[in-house]
């Protein structure tokens, strides 16, 4: 009896200790702040994604969490519940609101743009691994938008 009892003692605490775990987990999740600059006008808003999956990088529609705010000289967007890992970050201002990163006919954006870690690539998109940033905790960036 003695034995039976130590041993449901042990396995309420064992359990007890897992949902603590798991709630301290949940009240700590992974974390990303971006500060954004350079909105060079308050037309449009300025739109943020961020990719935490190297094949899904700049592919419409598969970021893993993204959001947009009227555009201003600066900007703070939170992030939340992100997997820990490398993640990536695009952000770009799209001045007329038509939900497009605008380019011209020969396809160099007409919108103001950036990466995080600020990568400006001379011909094309950014790589994923030039952008990628460690989120593990509470982690920030700051990103500068300009014109290509």
């Amino acid at each position: 009896m003695r034995v039976r009892n130590a041993i449901r003692r042990g396995v309420c605490a064992w359990i007890v200790g897992l949902v603590s775990a798991a709630f301290a987990d949940m009240a700590h999740a992974d974390s990303l702040r971006v500060e954004v600059s350079g909105a060079t006008s308050s037309s449009g808003y300025v739109a943020v994604a961020v990719y935490c999956r190297k094949q899904s990088w700049l592919v419409a529609g598969e970021w893993t969490k993204a959001d947009r705010l009227a555009a201003a000289p600066r900007l703070s967007f939170l992030f939340t519940d992100l997997p820990v890992g490398r993640c990536a970050v695009s952000v770009f201002h799209d001045e007329n609101s038509n939900d497009k990163f605008d380019r011209n006919l020969l396809g160099v954006p007409t919108e103001p743009f950036g990466y995080s870690r600020n990568v400006r690539p001379l011909f094309g998109p950014a790589a994923f691994d030039d952008c990628a940033i460690e989120v593990r905790g509470d982690v920030s960036t700051a990103i500068t938008i300009s014109r290509a």
